[in-house]
């Protein structure tokens, strides 16, 4: 495993510097991150980006779960996470794309919007275009 992916420092250092791009979490409301690898074998870290009751965001390592109760999971290749620790959201778009991010929509429309996670996967291009 990368060294970097399981360094909070990185990941707060990253929420720290575009905390414009996750305004539509609800207090309370996570992303969460996983290395692809581990995502493969059922086990690893899961990486959860999340603000907390007072309205900052806070980054925190939790052990995965085959169910984790996030409302989005964004699985890494790990060529992936240097340039989301760097560049922040904005190059989701473009991981998606290249496929370094696998994005996991895990609940509901309802749920979605209540955490503010719909707003922010479909600003950050992870949504397909309703027609």
């Amino acid at each position: 495993m990368p060294a970097t992916f399981a360094d909070c420092a990185r990941w707060q250092r990253m929420l720290e510097t575009h905390a414009d791009e996750f305004t539509e979490l609800a207090p309370g409301a996570a992303v969460g991150l996983m290395r692809a690898a581990d995502y493969r074998a059922g086990a690893g870290p899961i990486i959860r980006l999340q603000r907390d009751a007072a309205g900052g965001l806070r980054a925190h390592v939790e052990r995965s779960s085959r169910t984790p109760d996030l409302p989005v999971l964004l699985v890494l290749d790990d060529r992936g996470i240097a340039p989301l620790q760097s560049l922040g959201p904005a190059c989701a778009a473009r991981l998606v794309r290249t496929r370094l991010l696998h994005p996991y929509i895990l609940q509901g429309p309802a749920e979605l919007a209540a955490s503010g996670a719909a707003a922010l996967v479909e600003r950050l291009g992870l949504a397909f275009p309703r027609h």
